[in-house]
Formats: structure tokens, sequence, C-alpha cells
């Protein structure tokens, strides 16, 4: 067998090993959380999918999915879970994204005025190597939506990478300063980015993020 043929198959085993690998992470998750009182919601996902849209601000063009809902009351309103798959305007549809698929919480707000004056979304990564957040914001923003605010700097909100919002010059004319540090503190739990608007919080996660219980305690703050 040639050299090439070996590397095909090497490169085909890794990809089927790491495809295993998330959907038993996806499952054990899916299994805690209905452990801790969360139900399958299969007939959510319409609506959810069109909440997620209106969260995160995307464009009649963008493709996005929803499947595996989850559901629990919480304080007030209703905490969802369920995994998301999106797709840019424009991408080749028989090719796979990085980051395409991600699980997601959707929360309601009790005073959304409180929390955000106007529609924000916020980019996560705990505090470390200078040049890898600088490459990594870049990144984002060739896909960010809204106008790109300037940062406080201040302490407790160093996992803020960036953010964006469709008003404002500061992330401090959005967003007040504890309502900041509190959405930093998320970074530490697996969440790579939130999104508020429309009355609703939106909390993407790392796909191989598997604690789920700290997660939930995380987001209990905010129910």
């Amino acid at each position: 067998m040639s050299w090439g043929a070996l590397a095909f198959i090497g490169i085909f085993a890794l990809a089927a090993g790491c495809a295993l690998w998330n959907w038993r992470v996806r499952r054990g998750a899916e299994r805690r959380l209905i452990a801790l009182g969360f139900e399958p919601c299969p007939a959510d996902a319409p609506a959810l999918e069109r909440s997620w849209r209106d969260v995160t601000r995307a464009s009649p063009e963008h493709e996005i999915s929803v499947s595996g809902c989850l559901r629990r009351a919480a304080g007030w309103g209703m905490l969802h879970r369920f995994g998301v798959a999106d797709r840019a305007p424009g991408s080749d549809p028989d090719s796979a994204r990085v980051g395409a698929h991600y699980p997601a919480y959707l929360v309601d707000l009790r005073e959304p005025a409180s929390i955000a004056r106007a529609a924000v979304t916020l980019y996560l990564l705990p505090p470390g190597n200078p040049l890898a957040r600088r490459l990594i914001e870049k990144t984002l923003a060739l896909s960010a939506r809204g106008r790109k605010l300037e940062l406080s700097g201040r302490p407790g909100s160093e996992a803020i990478l960036s953010a964006y919002a469709d008003s404002g010059a500061k992330l401090d004319d959005v967003m007040p300063e504890d309502v900041q540090q509190r959405i930093a503190r998320a970074a530490a739990h697996g969440f790579l980015f939130v999104h508020v608007a429309r009355g609703k919080a939106g909390f993407a996660a790392s796909p191989g993020h598997r604690d789920v219980d700290a997660q939930l305690a995380y987001l209990s703050e905010w129910c």
C-alpha cells in the first residue's frame, strides 16, 4: 500500500474519531441536562431558530438551523439549550466550516433595559497571549455584525475580546460595567460569545466543553 493511501486512511480515521468523540460529548451533555430537569422540546425548534436569528442579528441569507432542543423553567422565564449549525452567506455548501456547529443557551431576561441599551455581541477569550488574541480578534472582525465598540479594559472584564453593537462608540455606552464583568466570567465556563437583543441573551459555547453543571450555575445569574 502506498504512503498516500496510508495517509488518506489515517486522515479518515482521525476524522471519524473526532466525530465519534463529539457525538459522545453531545450525548453525555444531553443525558446530564435531562437529569438536571431539562426536557426535550423538538416542537420549539422553529421558534428557537427565529429567536436565535433575532438575537444574533443574522442576515436573511445566513443559513441557521437548530436541533437537539431542551428546555427548563428558569426564574420567571425559560432556559433553552440546543445545537446550532450556521453557514455564512456565500459559503461552499459542500465544505465544513470550523466553529459552524456549537451548543447554545437562550435566556429570557427579566429587565433587558438594565442589561444593554442596544443589541450587542461580545466575543470572549480568557486572557493570554496578546498576539494570539489580536489575530483571533481580526479574524472575528471579518464576519462581525454592527459597529465595533471600544472596550474599557477595566479589571474584571479582560476576557471580553471584542464587542459590536448597532449603535454607540464604546461598550460603556451600551452596557453597564457590572454587566460587562458578569459576561466576562462566562469565558471561564466555555462560552465563546454572547448576544443580547430583543429581551433575550444568547450564549454560544465551545463544542468540546463538557461541564454543563458549571455552565448552568453561571447561567442562573441571568434567570
